[in-house]
């Protein structure tokens, strides 16, 4: 697991609706119905949107969105970073 700070997460979003997810939510990537649900590491929500790292693509995060139960991913972002900057 990547390791995560709070306040350097919130620093670099420049907000404080961050959080650390540690509920067990399923990970999805849109349009690879064939591909099975993805391992998560280490989940941040900021805002509505989420970042997954996974144990599949270690320290290349997935941002997506909450749908019921599963995060339903659109796209892959690199390192942490690039993904917040992506927000």
């Amino acid at each position: 697991m990547t390791d995560l700070d709070i306040t350097r997460l919130r620093a670099m979003a420049g907000t404080a609706d961050v959080e650390i997810v540690t509920d067990s939510l399923e990970v999805v990537v849109a349009g690879f119905s064939t591909r099975g649900p993805l391992t998560p590491r280490s989940i941040v929500r900021v805002g509505e949107l989420y970042l997954v790292e996974t144990a599949e693509a270690p320290d290349d995060w997935y941002m997506g969105q909450l749908m019921g139960s599963s995060i339903v991913c659109h796209g892959a972002y690199g390192r942490l970073e690039d993904a917040i900057r992506a927000l």
